[in-house]
């Protein structure tokens, strides 16, 4: 037997036998807890996915919001798919945002984990995506505690480690999401060995969200995926976000018939990350016959097929980042310089984001995460 997994046996024996309250701190400072040691859960789909990876099931997972995971188009952003017991977990959701609050009473779950985007470092007031469902005070008044994971403005791996934390404090389950840290390891040396390579050769990365009348260019520093990346030392494209609720996008007109968008000339780019959420509506840009065909678009780098899926909406687990970055990967090997070469500039009044070995070097000191640069 491996010892880490005797390791893990013997802790799980032990908070079985021992644990009668069960505790944990959320990323945002928050401390929850409660008695017992399998506290039962409603969360977002993309906790639960994370959760069920880290050994927590559906004895404490019995609900989930934010998507049907009966639809395999929801289940699925490109190669990557959630593969969580969901259908041992109950569906609260009646439209794209509302829930059904007696199925909620029902369930009776101790804790509710939703994820938020809480831009510059505030969650107050409650920025979870159930803030979308219109129902806030509804949802209050059952008096159910309501935790916020921030993932808006947090690297990818800092968010894992938030809910692996939150995994080891309501569960007795057997994480084995911890085994695949070495794999993820091995994964980030590659991808830092290769965007050095990048930065040699001016090779940029932009990542936007395409629909038939407007590109929506997401802000690196606002995206966990998009952080992860660029603490690897991928050369990312930053924009200037217009979007009205703070951040994340900048909202840049596109004109479906012609294809033209001057976001070609506002960022020239080499590699295009493309929103993973619509794989098949942005694949079916070249393909004029297809059902999902809804908009052109000419780019010198789309056009010479360098794009690669972005998970944007995803779950949070090293095996999670570990496929991300193989999948990315693959596209980033392959892919030359296809624009004029820019030098990439600190903006007027910025620092970057730290680097540092103590704050965000998840290697320990093994990669060099100390490029920020904002091209």
């Amino acid at each position: 037997m491996y010892p880490l997994v005797a390791k893990l046996l013997i802790a799980s024996t032990y908070l079985v036998s021992y644990s009668f309250a069960w505790s944990f701190q959320d990323n945002l400072g928050n401390t929850w807890s409660g008695s017992g040691n399998k506290p039962k859960i409603l969360c977002h789909v993309d906790i639960c996915e994370s959760l069920w990876h880290m050994g927590v099931r559906t004895d404490q997972l019995v609900g989930y919001f934010g998507g049907d995971m009966s639809d395999v188009t929801q289940r699925c952003h490109g190669t990557l798919c959630m593969t969580a017991n969901f259908n041992g977990m109950t569906n609260v959701n009646t439209a794209r945002y509302t829930v059904d609050l007696g199925t909620i009473v029902t369930l009776n779950p101790d804790i509710i984990i939703d994820q938020a985007y809480c831009y510059w470092g505030t969650c107050d007031p409650y920025k979870g995506l159930l803030s979308y469902s219109g129902q806030m005070d509804d949802l209050k008044a059952l008096g159910i505690p309501m935790v916020q994971i921030n993932v808006g403005g947090v690297g990818y791996i800092e968010v894992v480690e938030t809910i692996q934390q939150i995994a080891n404090g309501i569960s007795s389950g057997i994480n084995f999401d911890v085994l695949k840290n070495c794999e993820l390891s091995d994964e980030m040396r590659r991808f830092s060995a290769l965007a050095k390579r990048m930065w040699a050769e001016n090779v940029k990365v932009t990542t936007a969200s395409f629909s038939a009348s407007t590109i929506y260019a997401a802000e690196p520093k606002d995206d966990a995926i998009l952080i992860m990346l660029e603490e690897l030392g991928v050369p990312m494209t930053h924009v200037n976000p217009n979007d009205p609720r703070g951040g994340y996008w900048e909202y840049i007109s596109l004109n479906a018939s012609t294809g033209i968008s001057p976001i070609s000339s506002m960022y020239p780019t080499d590699i295009w990350l493309y929103d993973a959420r619509s794989e098949h509506r942005h694949l079916a840009e070249a393909d004029p016959t297809s059902p999902d065909h809804s908009y052109n678009f000419t780019d010198p780098a789309w056009d010479a097929g360098q794009i690669a899926p972005w998970p944007i909406d995803t779950a949070w687990t090293y095996q999670h980042a570990a496929s991300i970055l193989t999948t990315l990967r693959k596209t980033f090997e392959t892919s030359i310089r296809v624009t004029d070469k820019v030098t990439c500039t600190l903006r007027a009044g910025e620092s970057g984001r730290d680097y540092s070995v103590t704050q965000f070097n998840h290697s320990g000191g093994e990669i060099d995460l100390s490029r920020p640069c904002l091209c």
